[in-house]
């Protein structure tokens, strides 16, 4: 996921369109991992201990769970979009899509 993220920023030839939206995926997916995932395990750790701040816990999870799913969710809506655009409109997607640089 990092590696995705750092060969798109550094690498000028590889910053396209369905590339960015790539690191874009992989930057949710690296926040699923580093976020969600800790506090889905503190949230069970506290269940099986029977603790009063399990309460909290699980709130904040499943509103972070929400938040990080529907920003994976479009993600890939937006390449999805963006792969159909490219397959069935491709004259139209030269246009609208890649940048022109003069």
């Amino acid at each position: 996921m990092a590696m995705v993220m750092v060969a798109v920023i550094t690498k000028r030839h590889l910053r396209t369109k369905s590339n960015i939206a790539l690191a874009g995926l992989a930057t949710t997916d690296l926040l699923v991992s580093i976020v969600l995932q800790p506090l889905l395990i503190a949230a069970a750790s506290l269940l099986l201990k029977s603790e009063p701040m399990f309460c909290t816990i699980r709130e904040l999870s499943n509103k972070t769970r929400h938040i990080l799913y529907v920003a994976s969710l479009h993600q890939l809506d937006l390449m999805g979009a963006e792969r159909c655009l490219a397959i069935y409109h491709p004259f139209a997607y030269e246009a609208l899509v890649t940048e022109v640089t003069r």
